[in-house]
Formats: C-alpha cells, structure tokens, sequence
C-alpha cells in the first residue's frame, strides 16, 4: 500500500496511473505534483453506518470515484502532505471496493519536495469513467456490531490523546469508546512524515 517517492518518479508519466492530491483547493494550487488531480477527502466523511446509510455511502463513493476516472486497470495513488490520514482515507475506500492496485505516497508532498522532485501549479481535470468494484464488507464495522462485542474486540482510537481523553471535543460525544486503546494515527510516522520500519511499528502495536 506504500509507494516511495523514487518509485512514483519514475512512473510519472504512465498512462495507466491516477495520482491524487487530496489535500485542499488551496494547497493544490499552490503546487503539487505533476499530473495530479484534486479531490480534498478531509471533506468526504459518512457518519451513518445503519443498512440503509452504508448503501448511501457506496452510491455516493462510486458517483465520486467514477467522476475522478478509476477504473479497475489504472493504478491508484493518494498523496497528503506527509503519509498522512486523507491519503489514508483514499486507499482505504478503495481497498472497500476491492480495487486490486492503490497505494499513498510515503512522506507526502513534503518528501518530495525535499528531495527537489519536479512540481506544478496549473490545475488537472478528470476524466470521467465508471467506477465499480466489489465490495469488501470484511474491512467495516457498524455501530451494533461494535455495541454487542466489547468485551470481544480489541478497539484501537488513532485519534489524538485529548480527544481520547475527552479533553478536546470533535465528535458527537467527548472521549472515547469503552476498552478502546489510544495510539495515535502520527506515531506511526518519522519525523520527515515517512512511515516508521516495519520493526518500529511492531513494537508499537
């Protein structure tokens, strides 16, 4: 699911890949890498995991992903400003609909800008396509399912501690769900927004 830099430079110019930046509007026009579009996934987020909501949720996703042009054949590829939690977010929808090849960016934007990698700032439209896939309902949990198996899960939060802790509030609710564990999404990164080696995250989890 992870791509280097070095790697993606070198493919730059494939037909067959959709690069996306799913950082802001405003960031993207600032610069980005060349031949990305732009699809701001801090914005796409569904709260309602009932039967119906989750069907809403796989309309509207394929709506999404077939005005951006994935298709199965075309490699996908987020990238956020360091392997951050949109570029996340991007590979994981896809990975729900079982697209057999998406992967993000490690370091982000920022890696590659330190390493003088090429930029622009004209803007890259979409080309339409359509979009389907089958779904992996392996990979989410609805809110019943999580309610009746407390004691038979390991919940991992991979907010930040105040928001665990109840100290900040950006839900619904302050703090966080019962026998959950608290380790946040950024301890899993370097301090250049990589992602740590396979022994560090080990210890880690």
């Amino acid at each position: 699911m992870i791509i280097s830099t070095t790697k993606l430079n070198s493919i730059l110019n494939s037909p067959n890949i959709i690069l996306i930046d799913t950082r802001s509007f405003k960031e993207y026009s600032k610069d980005h890498i060349p031949g990305a579009v732009n699809l701001d996934l801090f914005a796409f987020h569904w709260i309602d995991t009932t039967k119906q909501g989750i069907e809403n949720f796989n309309r509207q996703t394929e709506t999404l992903f077939s005005f951006v042009g994935i298709t199965g054949d075309k490699k996908i590829i987020f990238y956020d400003e360091i392997s951050g939690m949109l570029a996340a977010r991007g590979v994981w929808m896809l990975m729900y609909f079982s697209h057999p090849d998406v992967s993000m960016l490690d370091g982000g934007i920022k890696k590659w800008k330190q390493e003088n990698l090429p930029l622009e700032t004209k803007s890259n439209g979409f080309k339409p396509a359509t979009f389907s896939g089958k779904i992996n309902s392996e990979i989410i949990s609805g809110f019943d399912y999580i309610h009746n198996n407390l004691d038979h899960l390991k919940i991992l939060d991979a907010r930040s501690d105040e928001e665990f802790n109840g100290k900040i509030i950006r839900a619904a609710h302050a703090g966080h769900i019962p026998n959950a564990m608290n380790i946040n999404w950024n301890r899993n990164l370097n301090e250049d927004g990589t992602f740590k080696d396979d022994e560090e995250l080990s210890k880690l989890y």
